[in-house]
């Protein structure tokens, strides 16, 4: 089953769109976007093509919801950890997995890019967050975990990172919008094709990638054991650094990209050995007040 459906039925009726400052793309002839109004979620400058087929370099303005969820380490020196999705201009969500433990002030977001964000010492200043000044870069403001994440077996593997700023999309210049959220659970029907998107490895012994990725997944029944609200995909070519990452539909032909899951697990990052996401439809009414004031 394929979501086509207007832009303002979609909004409204399904409640499933973070209105921001930037402006609504369509894509005339050449595929050249225009502006319009208010955009609504899932849209970005570069439409997602369904029939995309391998792992491509991600164009800029074409995975407007990835962020790089950053941490810093006791030398005061950030790096790239993990991916996450922005949900609202303030709010992002990743896996517990990625910030479980951590203080907020050592964890921040990057989007608005595909080149890998440099990391480095960065001295905070007292009363400020030196990330407001910087396009796409926020700090965080609370890490809220999941209640019911098991460390152990991966069990309810979310997290919400409520920004400290909220992120200007007008200066973003089309090249940041929040995802939209599922309309309806995998199991209601086929939501088309998947994609992945993220920095992460190659294999264990590569380095993280300098450019965002993207690549379509195959959904497959799980191998070995998975818990309650998970699926299974194929994950050749995405492996750590994906971690807490999005799954998401295209947005073509007047699609906009839903929020399918959030990148969990893996063990070998072989295709003989699938990903395990956790499903973001069941936990909806968690991730809204999790997010919450900035929902």
């Amino acid at each position: 089953m394929k979501y086509i459906l207007s832009p303002i039925i979609l909004c409204v009726a399904l409640s499933i769109c973070h209105q921001s400052n930037g402006a609504l793309f369509s894509w005339g002839g050449g595929g050249q976007p225009t502006t319009a109004e208010p955009s609504p979620c899932g849209i970005g400058m570069v439409p997602i093509n369904e029939e995309q087929n391998g792992t491509m370099e991600a164009s800029a303005g074409q995975i407007v919801w990835e962020m790089s969820v950053m941490t810093k380490n006791m030398g005061a020196t950030w790096g790239h950890t993990c991916g996450g999705a922005l949900i609202t201009k303030q709010a992002v969500l990743t896996s517990a997995s990625c910030v479980d433990g951590l203080n907020a002030g050592f964890v921040r977001v990057h989007g608005a890019t595909v080149d890998l964000p440099k990391g480095g010492f960065v001295r905070r200043r007292r009363m400020s967050y030196p990330g407001q000044q910087i396009t796409g870069m926020s700090y965080t403001e609370k890490i809220v975990t999941h209640p019911e994440y098991n460390k152990i077996t991966g069990e309810n593997n979310l997290a919400v990172l409520r920004l400290a700023t909220a992120l200007d999309f007008t200066k973003a210049e089309g090249k940041l919008n929040a995802i939209c959220y599922p309309e309806q659970p995998l199991a209601a029907g086929d939501p088309g094709q998947l994609f992945v998107s993220g920095w992460g490895k190659i294999h264990v012994a590569s380095q993280v990638r300098a450019k965002l990725q993207l690549k379509p997944i195959e959904k497959i029944d799980c191998p070995f054991f998975s818990n309650v609200n998970e699926f299974c995909a194929t994950q050749e070519g995405q492996c750590e650094g994906d971690m807490g990452g999005p799954v998401f539909t295209s947005n073509e032909l007047n699609l906009y990209s839903q929020l399918i899951g959030i990148t969990s697990r893996g063990k070998t990052c072989s295709p003989d050995d699938p990903m395990i996401y956790t499903e973001v439809q069941p936990y909806l009414a968690w991730i809204k007040d999790a997010a919450k004031p900035y929902y």
